[in-house]
């Protein structure tokens, strides 16, 4: 099949494949977000009709699960001798990166009720992993929920901020800082002034303020694996 270039030239069609279908899909939600993602719109940003696409997703359900399970590939699986603490925060920074660049995927991977593969075969290895160090199973479901809850409650907080950078925070803080009255707010106001105008503003980085917060989970963790019962899973 051929289609026509600008010039009006005849050039050949690319095959369509499945991952073709998803990876356009990816495209067209980091455009649009999730919701300018149909059917028809996908068909015409491959330039065939819509009713295409069912040749490689049954339904518009497949499609975003395997748009889910493309993405998570991207996460690297743990092997048998990875160090349980260097795993979590790999698992924890390529989740963060995921968010990062497709905000729109937030709560999706949880939104289906069937488990796509790529996320079943790092919960596989990452389950090994964990168990292998004498976490039980019990202890590997709180910590992976723990876990998530963190990671996606930082990506939720840093995708909707306002700023684009730590430079813009400084700005607003050096015009907030007069208008704020200090008897009534001290402690705010010496924050902004000593730890925000004062200091290094980029340790308030999100990307700095997540590994802050991912260390003390992992630390918790470690703590919890000593005191918990193997006997119990």
């Amino acid at each position: 099949m051929t289609t026509r270039d600008d010039a009006g030239a005849k050039k050949p069609r690319r095959t369509l494949t499945r991952e073709r279908v998803l990876q356009a899909a990816i495209e067209l939600a980091d455009e649009e977000g999730i919701s300018g993602l149909s059917m028809r719109r996908l068909g015409t940003r491959l330039g065939v009709k819509a009713m295409s696409l069912y040749n490689h997703v049954a339904s518009k359900e497949e499609l975003l699960e395997g748009v889910i399970d493309l993405l998570l590939k991207d996460v690297p699986l743990p092997s048998p001798d990875d160090d349980w603490k260097d795993a979590l925060r790999r698992r924890a920074e390529s989740y963060r990166q995921i968010f990062l660049r497709h905000p729109w995927a937030l709560g999706m991977l949880e939104a289906s009720r069937n488990p796509v593969d790529s996320a079943m075969r790092y919960t596989e290895a990452m389950s090994g992993c964990l168990r292998r160090t004498g976490f039980s199973y019990g202890m590997i479901i709180r910590a992976l929920y723990v876990m998530d809850s963190y990671i996606y409650g930082h990506a939720l907080q840093e995708s909707a901020s306002p700023f684009e950078n730590m430079e813009e925070v400084k700005d607003l803080v050096q015009t907030l800082q007069g208008t704020i009255p200090i008897k009534e707010f001290p402690n705010l106001v010496e924050f902004m002034r000593e730890y925000v105008l004062k200091g290094d503003i980029n340790r308030l980085h999100p990307e700095n303020s997540f590994r802050f917060g991912l260390e003390m989970i992992i630390d918790g963790l470690d703590r919890a694996k000593e005191e918990d019962d193997p006997g119990q899973g």
